[in-house]
């Protein structure tokens, strides 16, 4: 949909265009602002920077559209996403930080993984490694040849705005997406400049063969851990149908079968996206203060999961310690104040024994 509004603004609303944008033109950037502001948190945001920066350097008469996408974007935040936005939008705002740490946040996600998922990470990688330098290769073809177009490296810039958002730890890959389609464009042209027919075939069929072979390291090589059995299935779908509506539900991680009924009865709390303080708290003393938790009265229930895949991910990713969840585990089976609510070979739900 990004692609989709930015080639109609450098297609119809460019100071040299022909013909000028008609109703349908208009229509139809209207329907896209209206999915880009009802779907997506970052895209409007972006799309609004690149409207500004063709506008200012005078590369489009973006004026009209982008009104059209911050009424849609303003609309849709007062209207129905109204109550999302009240209870979310202090904490979207005390995550505002500055780039060099939220890049470093990112990066350091890495640290801790198996030999296996830092091959998977830095293959990844790679692949914008590449592409980017192919890219500057191509930017510097099209500038001795003259071809020095404003509004593409206005776009590549775009999302570089986005870097004081922290969101989850992911920006600088949420960045780099955005910014690719342009980088793509660039490498292309330098693999165009090579003037040899076959030397252009067979750069080329590198080029590609490469990428998306590193680009098939890193989206299969998550598969190890987001693959669930059918008793971790078969234990959250009893939980979700069995438990009462406002329930408080306490997982060692978001990586097991979640949310796919009746997810609305509960309150999430991942331990893993809990600070490190609160997870050294647990990890320390885990009977009481999970016992604290699941005791709050806020709730008409309250349960900690714990399932094979949050463990088998949180080795593969070093996003908890390795013995950790199994720490967990053994401790509150052995106090008396827990009590085990349902288990089988590959998951196991905890909750407290009455008073």
């Amino acid at each position: 949909l990004y692609l989709v509004a930015i080639g109609t603004i450098l297609r119809f609303f460019r100071r040299r265009s022909t013909p000028a944008p008609t109703l349908t033109v208009h229509l139809l950037l209207l329907v896209t602002s209206l999915a880009l502001a009802t779907s997506h948190q970052l895209t409007p945001l972006i799309l609004v920077g690149a409207l500004l920066g063709l506008t200012v350097l005078r590369q489009a008469r973006a004026f009209k559209p982008g009104t059209m996408l911050i009424v849609a974007v303003v609309g849709w935040a007062l209207g129905g996403a109204l109550p999302f936005v009240r209870s979310n939008v202090l904490d979207e705002l005390n995550d505002i930080g500055s780039p060099v740490s939220n890049a470093a946040q990112t990066l350091q996600r890495s640290t801790a993984r198996s030999d296996g998922q830092v091959v998977v990470a830095l293959a990844g990688r790679g692949v914008l490694v590449a592409v980017g330098a192919l890219a500057l290769v191509g930017m510097l073809v099209l500038w001795r040849r003259g071809q020095r177009d404003v509004a593409p490296y206005v776009l590549l810039v775009a999302p570089l705005g986005l870097g004081v958002l922290e969101f989850g730890g992911e920006i600088l890959f949420r960045i780099a997406l955005f910014q690719l389609p342009i980088l793509s464009m660039f490498a292309a042209a330098a693999l165009l400049a090579i003037r040899r027919t076959e030397l252009r075939a067979i750069a080329t069929g590198l080029f590609v063969v490469g990428c998306l072979s590193a680009f098939s390291i890193t989206y299969f090589g998550k598969d190890s851990f987001y693959t669930f059995t059918g008793e971790e299935l078969e234990l959250v779908a009893e939980l979700m149908e069995t438990a009462p509506p406002d329930s408080l539900l306490v997982e060692g991680s978001r990586n097991y079968p979640t949310q796919f009924r009746d997810y609305d009865k509960f309150t999430y709390v991942p331990i893993e996206r809990e600070s490190v303080e609160t997870q050294k708290r647990i990890g320390a003393d885990p009977t009481t203060e999970l016992y604290r938790w699941l005791s709050n009265d806020d709730y008409r229930a309250s349960y900690l999961l714990i399932t094979r895949s949050q463990q088998v991910e949180a080795l593969a990713l070093g996003s908890l310690p390795g013995d950790y969840l199994p720490a967990i585990e053994a401790a509150l089976r052995a106090d008396p104040r827990f009590t085990v609510h349902l288990e089988n070979g590959d998951a196991v739900v905890f909750t407290t024994v009455p008073s």
